[in-house]
């Protein structure tokens, strides 16, 4: 179902250089009022101009984050014991889950990896097997509420400011051995 209650298959696109017009006894017309502009979609419209529990966006959604992975690895240069990772804002909560899967796979075939070669080697035992467990990043869920002074000095100073309250709180969360790791 879309935002509107109708099938998606009932769904049309409105054509480039049109307006449409819905009447209050709910006839709808589509009429061009311009010539068509080439066409430059953003990338997010489509998941931010949906409904919220539409299937398909949330999938959309989670292949997004899940994409980010390649990037997440080389920015933590692999580090997944020292790494504690959140979202920002609300509506990236789905990305990340679909990273963290992502993140989580990865780290499986790895475990799995070593405890295959180390077996091999004859080389498994419960300190390997306890480190390979541990190894890995703590996922949270930062919430931040400040007073409005607070907010409205963020205004002025910028996103800068909240982020860096934010890697502060996770900085010392991670060097207080909260991390989820060892």
């Amino acid at each position: 179902m879309t935002v509107f209650d109708l099938d998606v298959a009932s769904v049309q696109e409105v054509p480039p250089g049109h307006v449409v017009v819905v009447k209050k006894n709910g006839r709808l017309t589509s009429t061009a009022f311009t010539a068509p502009l080439p066409r430059a979609a953003c990338s997010f419209e489509r998941i931010y101009f949906s409904r919220g529990n539409d299937l398909d966006i949330y999938r959309e959604r989670k292949a997004l984050g899940a994409r980010l992975a390649d990037q997440v690895m080389a920015a933590i240069d692999h580090d997944l014991q020292n790494t504690v990772i959140g979202f920002i804002p609300n509506t990236a909560e789905v990305a990340y889950y679909g990273l963290m899967e992502a993140l989580r796979l990865r780290r499986r075939d790895e475990v799995k990896r070593d405890i295959l070669d180390a077996a091999k080697k004859g080389t498994l035992d419960e300190a390997l097997i306890d480190d390979l467990i541990l190894r890995n990043c703590a996922a949270e869920k930062v919430s931040a509420r400040t007073s409005r002074s607070a907010r409205s000095s963020d205004r002025r100073n910028g996103a800068r400011t909240v982020v860096a309250r934010l890697r502060h709180f996770l900085w010392f969360r991670a060097a207080d051995g909260q991390s989820g790791g060892r």
